[in-house]
């Protein structure tokens, strides 16, 4: 009965933080509350008519802008325009639009940012429509007198989805030193998707103070070291990355559920989940409304006990209950005298967790998206997979020798964990340190309570996991089943019927999965597509080939190849892609330089350049370092306005490759072939105007 309470736990505790989500408070909230049906109309005001997409640059993006400025200033406030020049760090520059409001000089300078800025595909109403409707909001319950600390600083960022170039442009030194001195806590919303819990996913490496503020100040907290780890290693980048690299201690939201509607026309108001905006307007009215705590920073370990507190300590004192873990687990074990074979069996029942994770690989093959609109079945099966190798490999003695073998097999890879990756090592170190102990001074069952504390703190990592995976994911999801089943059986021996349970759970699971749709219309499969004139090409992966339009001839690579071509191109009309045309921009050759006058016409949302090697760069005025990418340079130009680029190498380039992207209300773009069936455009995902090539005689 232990084992199946244990799993239980774990089962109960995941389904439980699932389900977990405020009630969004009404408009009738008392004004100095947060209300998320007062932010979400806020939103649609902003918005406007028609939730058009609003890149950095376009008309409608001007539009969004001036909302927000109206509605700061009907809310008190003397909102400042800040527009300049800006360079990303993958050598992509424009001229952002910052809207800034000025909070208490007094300490805590608390900086508060969310970016205003779509893609091209999308509307953005969730990224990050939410961050910037739930800022206003708190604003405007500021305003109305709720009792906050300090009064914090607004910052409402441009061009983060054309790289980061609002916050650059604000955080960039002599800019930088005229707005303000140094903050003290700098606080993110973000959104990668339209609902779900909201998690505090990333903080400065050495912020242990802002760690420890949100765990004193969150009701429902939900965050962990692993995200933290997680979120190091990846590339998405946010504003938070940038203003993070001016010192001050901070803390990064966001929610990621529903993860296909990322960047797409599916991007609306009415896909967005209300709870989950109330979730983060409060995640961050409790911190404003507690204060900061003082003391040294540092690195730590985290995790919170199902939304309920933070358990954390520093990255020192884990290296200790690493070693002490392990020493715990050691003792128990030697008391008890394992055989030989016994370890064998501790052997095995370790080898299923990365065993569970080669098991799933296959389930992959049932989900050719990224993510798919129905996630249940294929979590239900990863989950089931994870408990029935778990199961299986399991020791069949009939005595705690070989358990405690395990466990002291797990504790020993707690220590390489830290070693290696810290923010995730309390997974094994916490639940193997209180099996150890319990070995050595509980009763015979006493190693359970390992079992009971791994389903406590595996609960979070497995929410969290599939969003913010994908189907890479149902992998890791699957692990982290069968080190829940391997830490909470105790030595028993397996039997069919033993494992007919998750057997067959796995077949269920497995065949729903097989029969549920991948995408829907309000869940969409992400497809770039790239129109020229009338002509449409779409660029897909090798595993969206079935969207691929009925008719339509894949071409061959250019040579050089471009870095998009890392994807199939298809053509519904046979004519090639490097086709010539006028590409609405200036050429002159002057000896060793060749300088690209771009079109001023706000249409024209972007310009990429691809170079050749041994070049020097400027666009407008400013030295830029190309951006190195699959042999070539790239370097772009965001925005509506007019930019000069200037490439002075040994002698005039020979050939470079011009792409102006995003064509928008022209009549050479109007009316695009539609996309396939049940596709929405993602990303970049407009109109590819023109490839040109210039070649210098």
């Amino acid at each position: 009965m232990m084992r199946i309470a244990v799993l239980l736990l774990f089962v109960v505790g995941y389904v439980a933080l699932q389900l977990r989500l405020p009630a969004s408070l009404p408009d009738s909230a008392p004004p100095r509350s947060f209300s998320a049906d007062r932010a979400v109309g806020t939103l649609r005001r902003i918005l406007g008519p028609g939730e058009r997409p609003h890149p950095m640059g376009s008309d409608a993006n001007a539009s969004v802008a001036g909302r927000i400025v109206a509605e700061l200033r009907e809310s008190g406030y003397a909102p400042e325009v800040v527009e300049g020049t800006a360079c990303g760090a993958d050598a992509t520059c424009g001229r952002p639009r910052n809207i800034l409001v000025r909070g208490d000089d007094r300490q805590p300078r608390i900086l508060l940012a969310a970016h205003y800025d779509s893609v091209p595909a999308g509307p953005g109403a969730s990224d990050d429509g939410a961050g910037v409707a739930t800022l206003l909001e708190l604003a405007r319950a500021i305003a109305a007198g709720a009792q906050v600390t300090a009064r914090p600083w607004f910052l409402f960022t441009d061009g983060e989805e054309a790289g980061l170039l609002g916050a650059a442009l604000f955080a960039q030194g002599q800019e930088r030193e005229k707005l303000v001195p140094r903050f003290d806590f700098l606080l993110n919303a973000d959104a990668r998707g339209t609902g779900g819990p909201v998690f505090l996913f990333q903080s400065n490496p050495d912020s242990a103070r802002a760690v420890h503020w949100y765990a004193q100040a969150s009701r429902h907290p939900n965050t962990s070291s692993l995200l933290q780890a997680i979120a190091e290693r990846l590339p998405n980048d946010t504003d938070f990355t940038v203003l993070d690299r001016d010192g001050a201690p901070g803390l990064n939201f966001a929610f990621i559920g529903h993860p296909l509607r990322y960047h797409t026309t599916a991007d609306r108001v009415d896909h967005m989940d209300t709870r989950s905006v109330q979730q983060l307007g409060e995640q961050i009215f409790d911190l404003l409304s507690t204060p900061p705590p003082s003391g040294p920073d540092g690195r730590l370990v985290y995790f919170d006990v199902l939304g309920l507190a933070v358990a954390r300590w520093g990255e020192g004192f884990n290296a200790f209950l690493a070693v002490a873990a392990f020493l715990a687990c050691a003792a128990a074990s030697v008391r008890l005298r394992p055989s030989r074979r016994a370890f064998v069996h501790a052997a095995l029942a370790c080898g299923a967790i990365p065993l569970a994770g080669l098991a799933a690989w296959p389930l992959m093959l049932l989900h050719p998206t990224p993510w798919a609109a129905a996630p249940l079945a294929f979590q239900c099966a990863a989950l089931s997979l994870g408990v029935l190798v778990g199961v299986l490999a399991s020791t069949p003695t009939p005595s705690n020798d070989a358990w405690a073998g395990t466990w002291t097999m797990l504790a020993a890879l707690g220590i390489v964990l830290h070693l290696v990756l810290p923010g995730a090592s309390f997974l094994l170190i916490v639940p193997s340190l209180v099996a150890g102990v319990a070995m050595l001074v509980g009763p015979a069952q006493a190693p359970a309570l390992g079992g009971f504390v791994a389903a406590l703190v595996l609960c979070e990592p497995a929410l969290a996991i599939y969003d913010g995976l994908g189907r890479e994911g149902l992998c890791a999801l699957a692990m982290l089943a069968a080190l829940a089943t391997v830490a909470s059986l105790p030595p028993w021996r397996p039997t069919p019927r033993a494992a007919l349970f998750p057997a067959a759970a796995l077949v269920v699971a497995t065949l729903v999965a097989w029969r549920t749709p991948r995408i829907t219309a309000s869940d969409p499969a992400g497809v770039w597509r790239i129109a020229r004139s009338h002509h449409a090409t779409w660029m897909l992966g090798a595993l969206s080939e079935a969207f691929v339009p009925p008719g339509a001839t894949k071409l061959p690579r250019l040579e050089p190849p471009l870095p998009w071509q890392e994807f199939a191109v298809y053509t519904d009309t046979g004519t090639p892609v490097g086709a010539a045309s006028e590409p609405g921009a200036v050429l002159r050759v002057e000896q060793d330089r060749l300088v690209i006058a771009a079109s001023a016409r706000p249409s024209r949302l972007a310009l990429s350049l691809w170079l050749p090697r041994g070049v020097t760069l400027e666009m407008d005025g400013r030295a830029v370092d190309p951006s190195p990418e699959a042999g070539s340079l790239r370097a772009t130009w965001v925005g509506g306005s007019a930019a000069t680029f200037t490439v002075t190498g040994p002698e005039a380039p020979r050939t470079v490759v011009a792409e102006l992207l995003a064509c928008h209300d022209e009549p050479a773009c109007s009316d695009p072939p539609p996309l396939p069936p049940g596709t929405a455009e993602f990303q970049m995902g407009t109109v590819l105007e023109v490839v040109y090539r210039s070649s210098n005689p």
